[in-house]
């Protein structure tokens, strides 16, 4: 394991196996095995907060299940803080998903309470208080676990995660559930330096998180990196806008030259003197060959139209 890494992934799989049919079971047919996690690896450092993305059945589920240590990789090794996952404290607790949930017959509170008082925590009352505070549930903590909503029974969950031990949070279909904007204030708020895996199916929640991706497809890593180094990796095209002061027909054609240019155009303006263009290049790697050039002209202004997530998953 890396000196640096916290969480330490190493080629691991998942195998399942496929359902058998009748006639299968009739004839004495075995079902053959399936990889659901293929070969993952990864490291993640204290404190790094990451946004799983991918579509139903690509494994995200089950990549944080082998993390929570509640499903044992096939083949591969994982390690949290330097511990397989069923050895790190409280690891389990740091799974929260609509799927999981506490007792029924008890109010918030009282869950909660028990949750600190049966894992030892110091100072329980005042921990419940704060936290509920900090996860939007002071307001349900005398109602019945029962009776939460979906929502409502997802901060439970989040609350008695930041209670545990957990070294690692996994936060399976919460975003999908509670918007990006309740997950960005958890993130940057109770969660803020804890290391968060937050999974979803969302291309709209992704993007609006703005968080280092990683894109899961089919049980394997597609990508994992921030969204310029994704888009990069993909190769999308970056469209730049710049206004320069008294611009020359020769500075357009050079510009035009460049390598890696796919096109540069006059656009109306009437933000500024002078005139606006828009440049598309090929890829980020060609974009300092033309800040470089541009820069040589009666520059007045750049900018950089940011890719999106929608852009980058288009290039793959």
């Amino acid at each position: 394991m890396s000196a640096t890494s916290f969480v330490d992934v190493r080629h691991v799989f998942v195998d399942l196996a496929s359902p058998t049919s009748i006639l299968a079971r009739l004839t004495g047919r075995t079902s053959q095995p399936y990889s659901v996690l293929r070969d993952v690896s990864f490291q993640l450092t204290a404190g790094q907060q990451v946004v799983i993305f991918g579509g139903a059945g690509s494994g995200k589920s089950t990549l944080l299940r082998t993390l929570a240590g509640t499903l044992a990789p096939s083949r591969g090794k994982i390690f949290i803080n330097g511990k397989p996952p069923h050895e790190a404290p409280g690891m389990a607790a740091g799974y929260v998903s609509v799927e999981e949930s506490e007792p029924g017959g008890d109010t918030v509170h009282a869950a909660l309470h028990a949750y600190g008082i049966s894992h030892s925590l110091s100072g329980v009352p005042a921990r419940v208080g704060a936290i509920a505070e900090q996860v939007g549930l002071t307001g349900m903590l005398t109602k019945k676990v029962e009776i939460l909503s979906t929502t409502e029974r997802l901060r439970l969950n989040i609350a008695r995660a930041v209670m545990s031990p957990a070294p690692l949070l996994l936060l399976d279909d919460v975003v999908d559930q509670l918007g990006a904007l309740a997950v960005k204030q958890l993130l940057d708020g109770v969660l803020r330096d804890r290391t968060v895996l937050l999974a979803t199916r969302s291309i709209i929640d992704a993007e609006a998180l703005n968080m280092p991706l990683m894109l899961l497809h089919n049980g394997t890593i597609a990508h994992f990196g921030d969204r310029d180094a994704l888009a990069l990796a993909a190769g999308c095209e970056r469209t730049v806008y710049a206004w320069v002061e008294s611009l020359r027909y020769d500075v357009l054609r050079s510009l035009r030259r460049l390598p890696g240019i796919v096109e540069v155009r006059l656009i109306p303006t009437d933000q500024f003197e002078g005139q606006k263009l828009q440049i598309v290049v090929k890829s980020s790697r060609y974009l300092p060959t033309l800040y470089d050039h541009i820069s040589q002209a009666a520059l007045i202004k750049i900018e950089e139209h940011p890719v999106t997530l929608s852009e980058i998953l288009r290039a793959l």
